[in-house]
């Protein structure tokens, strides 16, 4: 499948359905020439199904730059439930480079926010939902660390400690 087939996968997407995801997929790995179907792909960051948000926030992410309107969107998914959403949000700002400069603020909130560290093995999952939504935060704080630093000079302020900071950062043994 290739560019030519762009503006019929677009279609598709106007009609959403469970194969919406499958084909956000196709598009993201199609990157910046599938930049018609930013428009459809916006759309499903909006989705009820948490597996067509992150597969569209993805696609967005390889579309890159040319899908910079949705960087607001992009941004209130650093929000969302799912962690898995959470990081292909992060990703995907990130991929946009300076561009996604208005990301800054909530990154950097992703990075400072303490989350409880459960192993995977111990989380019950079946009885206590918010145990298992905190298994691999750590993902979250990575993809947003990655994201402040493609964004470049912009994020610089947000990483360095303030200068009223009264803490030097050590290294733990």
């Amino acid at each position: 499948m290739g560019p030519a087939a762009i503006p019929a996968l677009t279609d598709v997407l106007k009609v959403k359905h469970e194969q919406s995801r499958f084909v956000a997929e196709a598009l993201g790995n199609m990157g910046p020439e599938a930049n018609a179907a930013v428009p459809q792909l916006q759309e499903l960051l909006d989705d009820k199904d948490g597996l067509v948000r992150q597969a569209a926030a993805e696609a967005l992410g390889k579309i890159g730059v040319v899908a910079q309107t949705a960087i607001p969107q992009l941004t209130k998914l650093l929000h969302d439930e799912d962690l898995h959403i959470r990081v292909a949000a992060a990703d995907a700002l990130g991929k946009m480079g300076p561009e996604a400069k208005t990301a800054v603020a909530p990154l950097t909130e992703l990075l400072n926010v303490k989350y409880h560290r459960v192993r995977a093995a111990d989380a019950p999952a079946k009885t206590d939902p918010e145990a298992k939504a905190n298994v691999s935060n750590d993902s979250v704080r990575a993809a947003a660390a990655i994201a402040l630093g493609n964004i470049g000079p912009e994020a610089k302020a947000a990483l360095l400690p303030s200068p009223n900071c009264s803490t030097i950062p050590t290294k733990s043994a």
